[in-house]
Order: C-alpha cells, then structure tokens, then sequence
C-alpha cells in the first residue's frame, strides 16, 4: 500500500555574504512537500532541506532548489522508491547592507548661546554614539545619521543628560538592539546669575474676567559673559503669565510664564518658570 507524509522543507544558508553585509531569513515556497512510497522507505525520511550556496553575496537570491531527503544521521536519501509531491522550492534569500550610522541631537540655541556659538561653549555627549542598522542599498543611501530629536538649549543651566528613543524608518531594521540613547549636555565658558525680578504681565486672560498676579517676586536664572551680565539690572527682565488654558474658571492657578530680556545679545535667560495667578469675573 501506499503510505504518504508531509515535511516541512527546511532551508539553509551554506555561503557567506561579504563584508557590510547581512543575510536574512530565508522564504520558502511552499512551505511543505508531501513524500509518498513503501512505508519502509518513506518511514527513513527525517527531513527534507534545501540548500543556498554562494559566495560574497550582495544583493538578494532568488532561486528555485532542488529538495534533498535526508535521514535522522543527516545523511542524503536516495531512493526510487519515494516519490515527492513537488521536487524544487522556490527560496529568497535577502541580503541587505549593513551601517553604522552616528546619532545625533539638534541644538535649539538660547540662554545667551547663539547658533554661531554653540561649538564654542556647547559639548555633547551620545551614549551609544552609533548604532548599526541594516537594510537595502537604496534605503540606506541617503541616512547619513539618525537624530534624537530637539535640546532647547535655554532649558540647560550647565549640565544635563537626557534619554531618548532612537527612531528609524520602518524600511530599516536596528541590528544593535539599542533602543534608547543618553545624551549628555555641558555648556562651559559662561557664567551664571540670578536675578530678583518684579515685572509681571498677564496675557491671554479671558474675556468677562479678571486675573491679579500673586507671586510678588521671582528668582530669574541668566547666562553669559561676565561682563555682560553685570550690565543687567532687575528693571530688564519681564515676566509675562500666560493663561490660555484657564477658560471659564475662577480661583487661583499656577501657570507657565515666560520671560523676555531686554539686554546684550550675548546674554540670556535659562530655565522653565511659572506664576501664581487669582482669577475673578
């Protein structure tokens, strides 16, 4: 009688690829041979393989291979008595280039550092500094690096480290297995002041009703030179309350503010503040 299994065709990659690059996984149509004969004969099948050769390989394979009955020692079957329900598969093979592409982070300039002097006072730091990603030719072609995003300079006062997601195109896969970086901010060659300011404004406050500041004071944070900074008086600095998000509410809030100098060019303000408000109708 006629005795009948279904195997699995596995695949194997016996070449190499040459340097800067990486092999894939390998695609098999179909997935499955059906093998049929004398049980005896058939029963000696432990799988059915194809193999892909090559040398240095740069671009993907495409090719149909013969399947190969092998035994439970390895061995290849060869039988007349087994006969197999198709004799070749067809197998992909990709092959995709291989980068290390630097990461880096864009540099918003302010707090008294201009964008032709952040090489001068600014020094970053990336951890990992690269990170190595794999993919086509074509896609590849045009990455010369992968940002972290923005640092807003005017945020740090002289040090700061920060972690970040690194994102790729989706036609790109990240072979280092990283997927977040630190990045490390120091700003050297300026010096700090702090300023007691008492100029206050309101802005955005809603119509039918009133807003009174109740922070009486602020500790305001200024870079630059030191010569520049010492020309800054209190009178200099505004801080402006700005409360577009309380809209039909009353009470007392704390809301973003922000803070303009009026002052030398090389000097500016750093840091994040906020204003105690009462609203009223």
């Amino acid at each position: 009688p006629l005795y009948t299994r279904e195997l699995s065709i596995e695949g194997t990659f016996v070449g190499e690829v040459a340097d800067g690059y990486q092999a894939g996984e390998l695609e098999i149509t179909p997935e499955t041979v059906t093998i049929s004969g004398e049980e005896s004969a058939v029963n000696q099948v432990a799988r059915a393989v194809v193999e892909v050769g090559g040398d240095a390989l740069t671009e993907t394979y495409t090719g149909d291979l013969p399947i190969t009955l092998l035994d439970r020692d390895g061995n290849v079957i060869e039988d007349d008595r087994i006969s197999l329900s198709v004799d070749t598969a067809l197998v992909i093979l990709p092959v995709q280039v291989v980068r290390d592409v630097p990461l880096t982070v864009n540099l918003i300039p302010g707090g008294g550092i201009s964008q032709e002097d952040i090489d001068r006072y600014v020094k970053v730091e990336i951890d990992p500094a690269t990170i190595s990603v794999a993919g086509s030719a074509e896609d590849l072609e045009a990455i010369t690096s992968i940002s972290l995003g923005d640092i807003d300079l005017s945020t740090v006062l002289t040090t700061a480290s920060v972690e970040r997601n690194i994102e790729i195109a989706n036609e790109l896969t990240n072979i280092s297995g990283v997927s977040r970086a630190t990045v490390t901010i120091t700003i050297e060659g300026l010096e700090m002041r702090t300023v007691d300011v008492s100029n206050f404004e309101l802005r955005n406050v809603s119509a039918g009703y009133h807003a009174d500041i109740v922070t009486q004071s602020i500790d305001i944070q200024i870079r630059g030179p030191r010569e520049s900074l010492d020309q800054i008086s209190p009178s200099q600095i505004l801080v402006v309350g700005d409360l577009t998000d309380i809209v039909s509410a009353t009470g007392r809030y704390t809301v973003p503010a922000r803070v303009y100098l009026n002052g030398p060019d090389d000097v500016g303000v750093v840091g994040e503040y906020t204003v105690t408000v009462q609203v009223t109708r």
